[in-house]
């Protein structure tokens, strides 16, 4: 598709990935509305938002205590890995690589009752970067 509009390829990276932070935006502001529902409690919610989420009263006088448990604590695991897997599948992690190491590796005998022998070899050292994050985005 590139190459049919004629893009070059840190354009169309960039296009790419405006696309994926516009995608991933209302993910993360998901799971950080749901973060604080479970986590804080009402008053501390009703003070952070700026507006009163009422208590329910009963005919005592007494206020609700407990939880109803149909969605109360809300399970958000599989919404948080929706976004790992939305992130991964994506392949938007950039590895690059920034030097070499030496790693023994141990090689079995060929034959049976034959010695062990090491081979030294060097291995690229690889860092990850991520260029979308949720903090970068400030959407949380």
């Amino acid at each position: 598709l590139r190459d049919r509009l004629g893009l070059p390829e840190d354009a169309t990276k960039k296009i790419f990935l405006e696309a994926i932070e516009e995608k991933m935006i209302p993910m993360v502001e998901f799971l950080g509305t749901e973060l604080e529902r479970t986590m804080l409690t009402q008053q501390q919610l009703a003070q952070k938002k700026g507006k009163d989420f009422g208590e329910d009263m009963f005919k005592s006088g007494k206020g609700a205590a407990g939880r109803l448990g149909i969605g109360a604590d809300g399970n958000i695991m599989t919404d948080c890995m929706n976004l790992v897997d939305f992130y991964t599948e994506n392949d938007i992690a950039e590895e690059k690589e920034v030097g070499k190491k030496t790693v023994e590796k141990k090689v079995p005998a060929e034959e049976e009752g034959g010695e062990e022998t090491t081979v030294t070899e060097e291995v690229p050292v690889y860092e990850t970067t991520y260029p979308i994050t949720a903090l970068g985005t400030s959407c949380i």
